[in-house]
């Protein structure tokens, strides 16, 4: 009687599945978990690592939030902070870890960086919001409770896309091609 699942993130393999009785099973994780109870009230549950440092972490019936570290790595205290989280209707355990209180604000860990944490707090009627962490900074999604896709990507760089004029040449850079590098006329560098 499961009644919700949350898949290992990256090159991790393995499925955390929660059952009607509060009891949390994991499939494919090779490292030694202790047994975790009493999550009959939890209605989400997500997993992210951060270092060596897996966590559960899941939404309870009354919006609080609910942790639960796989394995200890004292270098990741990220995850200590969404303990203090209430009145959430939504969360993703990505990087950073963010989430949806039920009055569509948007609550955001210490982990985003104040650029992020900035503009999400303008963030409102929304329904649900997800995050990575690229080369190229972090990239948020998220749904308006209206359905509409709204997104914002932190720069790295020094100048945004719409300010890249002028130029003599571009090109990808980072592995997965997800920022830009350009000379303009000049020969600024952008």
């Amino acid at each position: 009687d499961i009644k919700a699942i949350t898949a290992f993130p990256g090159n991790y393999y393995g499925l955390v599945g929660l059952d009607r009785n509060g009891n949390i099973f994991c499939t494919g994780f090779d490292e030694e978990m202790a047994q975790v109870t009493g999550w009959e009230d939890v209605e989400q549950i997500s997993i992210n690592k951060r270092g060596e440092q897996f966590t559960l972490a899941g939404i309870r019936e009354d919006g609080s939030i609910v942790s639960h570290r796989l394995t200890v790595d004292e270098s990741s205290q990220e995850y200590d902070e969404l303990e203090t989280w209430t009145g959430m209707k939504q969360f993703s355990m990505n990087t950073p870890v963010l989430g949806v209180r039920e009055d569509g604000t948007v609550a955001c860990s210490s982990g985003a960086g104040e650029a992020v944490q900035a503009e999400l707090a303008s963030w409102s009627g929304m329904e649900a919001v997800t995050a990575i962490d690229q080369s190229g900074g972090i990239y948020v999604v998220g749904i308006t409770q209206d359905g509409e896709i709204r997104e914002y990507r932190e720069s790295t760089g020094n100048v945004s896309l719409e300010e890249m004029k002028n130029l003599k040449w571009v090109r990808p850079i980072f592995e997965n091609g997800d920022s830009l590098a350009g000379v303009t006329q000049d020969g600024r560098l952008l």
